[in-house]
């Protein structure tokens, strides 16, 4: 009997530890029995620039009426970034230093429900570059003018801002991705500035020249338009070098290269191109033998291979307002038969003249 008594005493004994030891690995110590709240935060890592600051919002599961009666906000590091608790328990981080620290809800007695990495990183000092350094545009024009940041920066609104040294003369709008939009107002020229916000040390700079919007079709100088595709025609003449239909000239220059704004356009073919003109002549247009050699011809009686009784070429952008003269030359070498050809001119009004171009060296 005693045997059997010891044994049975051992055996509980034995039972007694294995429960012991089956309770004591379950339980958690860095989680209270008694709570079972969540806290959680608009994000787990906040990065900063030195000076810079943000707020950190809690929602709660379930919800807490009062949190700071129980909870608690702390920074580790207060050198890197100060905290400030508001009423709704959000907090205000504002980055002091380079580095990390860490922004932690906890409760009273000191157990973490919630916690966000803070980084905080040197303020940037980037390059800028423009797509334009100077720029010209008319009254009621514009151009934009886009930034590079060299390395990328964000937040630029925030950051960053433009100005215009002569607001009369140029007035500014942002767009979206914080290139700008620079409208002519007056003639004149401004400097448009990129700088800091809090400085006035610009950045990168962009002249802007205002001039006067030119009267459509209005022509200083004589346009010179030459018909055929020879070599070595000098670069004060317009070289119209196709015959067929659609050929064009888009911004014909006039004799001091300018641009004029005005365009021609064949819209009727001719039936070919040769260089069976006089070389030499003495004209008003002073043509050198490369343009007064050269033409296009039609032919409206016999059939060279289709019968091409007209011509038709348009000018766009010329001024209905205004009045214009145009002079014709036309000549074939080396023939002393009728050569004739009508000219045609179709505006406003009409009108009409004939040229003889059998041996024509002066007409």
């Amino acid at each position: 009997m005693k045997k059997y008594f010891e044994l049975k005493l051992f055996s509980v004994f034995i039972l007694s530890l294995l429960t012991i030891a089956f309770f004591s690995c379950s339980k958690d110590e860095n989680i209270p029995e008694k709570s079972k709240q969540i806290v959680r935060l608009t994000t787990d890592k906040l990065t900063l620039e030195v000076g810079e600051g943000s707020v950190l919002k809690t929602s709660f599961i379930p919800a807490i009426s009062t949190p700071s009666e129980n909870l608690k906000w702390d920074i580790v590091d207060s050198k890197v970034a100060e905290i400030t608790v508001n009423k709704d328990f959000s907090v205000n981080v504002v980055a002091k230093a380079v580095g990390q620290t860490k922004a932690i809800v906890s409760s009273l007695e000191g157990k973490k429900y919630a916690i966000c990495d803070v980084v905080v990183i040197p303020v940037p000092n980037p390059t800028v570059q423009l797509n334009v350094n100077e720029g010209t545009i008319f009254v009621g024009g514009n151009i934009t003018l886009i930034p590079t940041f060299t390395p990328p920066v964000n937040r630029l609104t925030e950051r960053y801002k433009w100005e215009a040294e002569n607001t009369q003369v140029a007035e500014l709008v942002v767009n979206n991705d914080f290139s700008v939009l620079v409208n002519g107002k007056a003639v004149g020229q401004s400097k448009v500035y990129l700088k800091t916000k809090n400085g006035d040390k610009p950045l990168a700079t962009a002249t802007v020249n205002v001039i006067p919007e030119p009267v459509i079709g209005e022509l200083k100088n004589p346009v010179f338009i030459n018909f055929g595709n020879a070599t070595g025609v000098p670069a004060e003449w317009n070289t119209l070098s196709s015959f067929m239909a659609g050929a064009t000239i888009s911004d014909l220059k006039d004799k001091e290269l300018k641009a004029t704004g005005v365009s021609i356009t064949i819209t009727e073919r001719f039936n070919g191109a040769n260089e069976t003109g006089e070389a030499t002549t003495t004209t008003e247009f002073n043509m050198p033998s490369s343009v007064s050699k050269t033409a296009f011809f039609g032919n409206a009686r016999a059939d060279w291979g289709g019968l091409f009784k007209q011509g038709v070429f348009k000018f766009e952008g010329l001024n209905k307002n205004k009045k214009y003269d145009f002079c014709f030359f036309g000549s074939r070498s080396g023939v002393g038969d009728n050569r004739e050809a009508k000219y045609i001119v179709k505006g406003n009004n009409e009108v009409s003249t004939s040229l003889n171009g059998s041996s024509n060296k002066t007409a």
